[in-house]
């Protein structure tokens, strides 16, 4: 396990490398290394609910799930784009504003629209962004087919959970969920001009979200976009086959990857699993 955990650690620090050079390179070693430390700290029972990163506030729930995204969204760049110097990019399941921060990041002038369902993570994204005085504009929302209220599900009712959904078929019979309901929005409805980027981690919600924007004739705004997309066998709402049918039939083309899935295949018979697919024109 110990060979595991460092043989992960050098691979993570080599991918870090590759993906940055020169002055930003050594900003996010340092970033590295100080959230390390941090977590060493976590283990010995410490805990905090806010650091510094990158000379940016960031607020959360849980330090593990602070390094977690700091790791996919940072050191991996799973949302790193090319483009305009000044992109519009809309953020569908901000969490506590990685992503946010991410993009600011990359991009210290692009137009961002954020939404985030769970009001207690909303208030955490929120502070972030007032404290870093950032100019985004963020709202409370799920997104849904329909402009009316929904029931979201927190799994094991765990603050800032990452899994949270308005999709029950994401939720496993055995988990117990909080269930609150939260505001509604059709995404369609706040796009009227061309999107550089567009990212979309909604546990469950993919397909909703791109019937939604095909219906009403948004994906031709769209130039890229970065999807987590959530499979499971139980869940026909969130076809993944009618999913890529859209992508293709709007002319978009795509790769996809999935982490966590590793051979023999047969052992994800029934399983569900998700996967990244990057979608562009």
């Amino acid at each position: 396990m110990v060979i595991r955990f460092f043989h992960e650690e050098c691979n993570l620090l080599a991918l870090l490398v590759r993906n940055y050079q020169g002055l930003r390179r050594l900003r996010m070693l340092g970033a590295f290394f100080k959230i390390e430390f941090g977590y060493c700290l976590f283990l010995l029972g410490i805990r905090c609910t806010s650091a510094q990163l990158l000379g940016l506030s960031v607020h959360f729930f849980s330090y593990e799930r602070y390094r977690s995204l700091f790791r996919e969204i940072f050191v991996r760049k799973e949302y790193a784009f090319s483009g305009a110097t000044k992109p519009v990019i809309i953020d569908c399941g901000g969490n506590i504003g990685m992503s946010v921060l991410f993009f600011k990041e990359q991009n210290p002038d692009a137009e961002i629209l954020v939404f985030e369902p769970d009001p207690a993570t909303f208030a955490l994204l929120s502070r972030t962004i007032t404290e870093n005085k950032l100019a985004v504009q963020a709202e409370q929302a799920a997104l849904t087919s329909t402009s009316k209220p929904v029931e979201l599900l927190i799994p094991n009712h765990e603050k800032g959970s990452l899994g949270m959904t308005t999709m029950p078929a994401m939720i496993l019979s055995h988990t117990p969920a909080t269930k609150i309901t939260v505001p509604g929005v059709m995404l369609s409805t706040f796009i009227d001009k061309p999107v550089d980027f567009l990212k979309i981690d909604v546990e469950g919600a993919e397909l909703t979200i791109l019937q939604d924007l095909a219906q009403h004739k948004k994906l031709e705004f769209i130039k890229a976009m970065v999807v987590e997309f959530h499979y499971n066998p139980g869940a026909p709402e969130n076809s993944l086959s009618e999913f890529i049918h859209i992508l293709e039939s709007h002319k978009f083309s795509f790769v996809a990857e999935s982490l966590h899935i590793m051979p023999p295949y047969e052992n994800y018979k029934g399983k569900g699993f998700h996967m990244l697919i990057y979608a562009y024109r």
